[in-house]
């Protein structure tokens, strides 16, 4: 029985992890990763932490803001510790990019 309690932890501890990693990738703070999913900021560094135990209904929520599938967050981190990620910001630079390639082309 104790496995399998130490075995969630460290479930809970990866999922910590990796919403800590594709927030900060974000540029969000927790407090903003919070307001955006409708909760506080002390709920999002319980998560963090690993500290509580969260449902998939507000893991998906969570995913969803982040723009990842749900799954990735249960992933183990590749060993490099390298994530990449394209943001919102980048996509939107890309179109300013191609709308100026495509005036120029006419």
């Amino acid at each position: 029985m104790r496995d399998k309690v130490r075995e969630a932890a460290s479930v809970r501890h990866r999922v910590g992890v990796n919403v800590r990693k594709l927030r900060k990738l974000k540029g969000w703070s927790q407090g903003q990763l919070a307001a955006r999913v409708g909760n506080t900021q002390r709920h999002i560094g319980q998560i963090e932490r690993g500290d509580v135990n969260v449902t998939i209904d507000y893991l998906t929520l969570i995913a969803a803001n982040l723009s990842v599938d749900p799954a990735d967050l249960f992933r183990a981190s590749p060993s490099s510790g390298r994530v990449h990620m394209i943001t919102d910001e980048v996509v939107d630079q890309a179109v300013q990019v191609l709308r100026v390639f495509e005036r120029v082309k006419r």
